[in-house]
């Protein structure tokens, strides 16, 4: 075990639900647009929202819509849901807003990055949206940490797309035994690794169960676990 760990030399970490509680941070950007426009507010609500968001990311990892597509998607079938004729758009655009001043970080993540920049070199994986990721990581204080950040709205292919880690490594100039897939979800960053042969830790911190056995290298349920690991 100890010389398999010894092998890596980069770690590519994602962002959300990795190091950044996205669920909070959404609960609190969305509960804000609803309290604007009159909306109800209550965790049922966000909870209809979160289950539409999430699916409409799901869809765009596998290809079925575009970025693009993801916005107005997403909030015309919630609006839907509340009987509203606000527009979708209009609300997307305070949603991101609100979004961009969250700043939730996970326990143990500041910790854990203060860890590995002794002993790595960072870099961000997210198929986050770019202006909106790039504030969060600023205004929570752990951008410092990171050589690089990679975000597929800029790259033009997403998680868990090979050619998005293809490009990773080209342009940090790593072999794929060299690095290491730090995430929490099974359909982007586990699956990623899977496709493109690079070793990951799957972060379970909410304890999902992998029901399409997609295999890791690694699997922890806090951020202080990955310590033991490297």
């Amino acid at each position: 075990m100890e010389n398999k760990l010894k092998k890596y030399k980069y770690i590519l970490l994602d962002v959300d639900d990795t190091l950044m509680d996205f669920k909070l941070c959404e609960h609190n950007a969305l509960k804000n647009v609803l309290i604007k426009y009159n909306l109800p507010s209550d965790d049922a609500t966000i909870e209809t929202y979160s289950k539409i968001n999430d699916r409409c990311w799901k869809q765009f990892e596998k290809g079925e819509i575009k970025r693009e597509e993801i916005f107005p998607k997403r909030f015309t079938e919630f609006l839907k849901t509340l009987n509203s004729n606000i527009k979708p758009m209009e609300m997307n655009q305070r949603y991101f807003y609100n979004l961009r001043e969250t700043d939730c970080l996970i326990p143990g993540a500041t910790e854990l990055l203060d860890y590995l920049q002794k002993k790595y070199p960072l870099f961000v994986i997210t198929n986050g949206v770019a202006v909106t990721q790039k504030m969060r990581l600023e205004k929570s204080g752990i951008k410092k940490y990171f050589k690089k950040l990679y975000i597929s709205e800029e790259l033009g292919f997403q998680k868990p797309q090979k050619e998005f880690f293809d490009f990773v490594l080209n342009d940090i100039g790593a072999k794929k035994e060299e690095c290491l897939i730090i995430g929490d979800s099974l359909s982007s960053d586990i699956l990623g690794g899977k496709n493109s042969g690079i070793d990951t830790v799957f972060v379970n911190i909410l304890k999902n169960e992998n029901i399409n056995n997609i295999p890791f290298t690694f699997e922890v349920e806090n951020l202080s676990e990955i310590k033991n690991i490297l």
